[in-house]
This record gives C-alpha cells, sequence and structure tokens, in this order.
C-alpha cells in the first residue's frame, strides 16, 4: 500500500474552530445574498485548477461578464465554452496573454472597461528543491509571474479606475497560499514570492482602502493542480475541494466582509466564526496581517503614507 503524506494544515494554528475542506451552505454562490449580478470579473489563471472553480462560482453568483487571462488561448477557449453551456446569461472573453507582459495586460484591461472584482490566480513554481539549488534565473522568474505580475496589474486596474474617473467599489483577491507563511517543504522560491505579494497587498489596502478597494491575499486550499501535483502524488488523500475557495472569494465580494481588506486569509476558515470576531479584529488591526505583528500601540497617521495623484488627462 502507498503510503502518503498526511495534510498538515489543520493542526496548525487558527482564528476559527471550524476547518472546512469543501464548501458549505453560508458561502454558496447560490445564496441571493451573495449575487453579483451587474459586475464584471477580471481573472487571471482563470484556466487553471483554481481559477476555474473560481469563474464558475461568479458564474453561479449571477455575474454579467468574466474576462479571462491565461497563456494558452486552446484552454482558455474550453473554459469559455463550458461557461457559456452552462450559464448563457454570462459573458465570456478570453485573452492569451502572459501576466509578466505589462503592455498587454495594459491593453486588455483598458478593453475590458469598467471592472467589479479582480482574481490574480496566475502562478507558477519550482520543482521541490533544497533553498539554496534553485537556480537565480528560476526565481526570478517566479518572482516575475507570481508578485512583480499581479502587483502591476492589480495596480493599473485601480489607476484606471482613478483615471477614468470611476468610483464604484472594487474588490481584489490575491490567491496566495499558506507557504507564505510556513515551512512545509522545499518550495522556498514559490513561498517567497507569494509571500512578496502578501506584503504588497497589505500597502495597496493602505493606499486604497478608504477610496473604495477592499483587497485580500487568499490561501485556497490544498487543490489538485498541475501545481500542486509536482509536490503531492494526485491519489493522495490530502486535497480539497476548489468548491471551497471559490465559494469563499464570493463571500469576500460581500460588504460583510470589507473588515478583513489587507488580511491574509485561509478558505478554510468558518466565515461566520470570523463575523463574531469582527468587533475584535477591527480592535487589534495587525492581526492576521504579514509580517512581525509585536504589540504596538497604534498604527502610523495617514499623513505618514504617500497619496496617490494621478488624475484624468
Amino acid at each position: 500500500m502507498a503510503k502518503h503524506t498526511p495534510n498538515p494544515l489543520p493542526d496548525l494554528p487558527r482564528p476559527t474552530k471550524a476547518y472546512h475542506k469543501t464548501a458549505y451552505p453560508y458561502i454558496s454562490p447560490d445564496r441571493p445574498e451573495l449575487s453579483v449580478s451587474g459586475k464584471t470579473l477580471f481573472i487571471t489563471g482563470g484556466a487553471g485548477g483554481v481559477g476555474r472553480g473560481i469563474c464558475k462560482a461568479f458564474a453561479q453568483a449571477g455575474i454579467d461578464r468574466i474576462t479571462i487571462v491565461g497563456r494558452t488561448l486552446s484552454t482558455l477557449n474550453e473554459v469559455k465554452s463550458d461557461l457559456e453551456s452552462k450559464y448563457p446569461n454570462v459573458e465570456v472573453t478570453v485573452h492569451a496573454a502572459d501576466v509578466t507582459d505589462s503592455a498587454a495586460m495594459q491593453s486588455i484591461i483598458r478593453a475590458t472597461g469598467k471592472i467589479d472584482i479582480v482574481v490574480s490566480a496566475a502562478a507558477i513554481c519550482h520543482q521541490v528543491t533544497p533553498t539554496s539549488t534553485i537556480a537565480p534565473s528560476v526565481l526570478s522568474e517566479i518572482l516575475q509571474t507570481n508578485t512583480v505580475g499581479p502587483f502591476q496589474i492589480i495596480s493599473a486596474i485601480l489607476h484606471e479606475r482613478a483615471i477614468q474617473g470611476w468610483d464604484h467599489e472594487v474588490k481584489v483577491i490575491y490567491i496566495s497560499s499558506a507557504l507564505s507563511h510556513t515551512h512545509i517543504c522545499h518550495l522556498s522560491g514559490y513561498a517567497a514570492s507569494k509571500a512578496a505579494m502578501n506584503l504588497l497587498v497589505l500597502h495597496l489596502n493602505m493606499q486604497w482602502n478608504s477610496r473604495g478597494v477592499s483587497i485580500f491575499s487568499v490561501h485556497p486550499g490544498l487543490i489538485y493542480t498541475t501545481l500542486t501535483g509536482k509536490v503531492f502524488p494526485a491519489d493522495s488523500p490530502i486535497w480539497e475541494d476548489a468548491s471551497l475557495s471559490a465559494g469563499f472569494c464570493v463571500w469576500l465580494c460581500h460588504p460583510e466582509a470589507a473588515f478583513l481588506s489587507g488580511k491574509v486569509l485561509w478558505a478554510q476558515w468558518d466565515v461566520q466564526e470570523l463575523l463574531a470576531q469582527k468587533e475584535w479584529i477591527e480592535k487589534h488591526p495587525w492581526h492576521l496581517e504579514i509580517g512581525l505583528n509585536l504589540p504596538t500601540t497604534e498604527r502610523p497617521t495617514e499623513d505618514f503614507f504617500v497619496v496617490d495623484t494621478r488624475t484624468k488627462n
């Protein structure tokens, strides 16, 4: 009988007693309260295992338009056909492009128009290896795809919103990883890229949250994909349901989740337990944020930060 590595994540400290492995009613995209009717989703990596589930969940929740960016047109068209056959009222547009191609991404963003929800799910990983053996060129490629690319895309969308004079609320979800703040296997280059983007999410939240933007970093769970398959075998019992992270992302777009903006979150955590802790979390602003999190009396004042002064040309 084959031996399998057990899932160590449920045994790690967490802010909720419940640890979910699959979707549950409160985050179901079918809940009328979670409707995203009339909105547009812009998602990178939407043809991957995690991204595909997220596209489906937002289609279930009644989204009007989905723009999907990925590197392989044939795979994108498969997702498009599947969504259109199951959700004929959803307008699906696909673009084959690399998230590191800033000119192409800017063009796609401009063509999309008003964007309400952004999900950054594109990512690459290196083979399991001791840290000191990661080739610098491989590390650079991972950082470009998992950190620099998502940062440029999110920033471009937020700046476009400001330049066009739109004042609608925007929800931004960065698909991160538990490896960004845990030590489980020899994937330190990948882990570093996710940790770096977690910190950028925190700073983007500081800059944009008062202007109608909520932004979250989310560990989606152990979902079998071509990426995670590099670490664990397909028949391992550790895998969790992609519908869990998909429903969690839909819930994050509800106004009641706004108090978690800037936080690093796990899709497995029970959202009703998080809601019950809202007052405590708001009183302890460093809670669930990336960083050292030493005791402190207060945050720096708003005057400490440089405010974006871009205006419409």
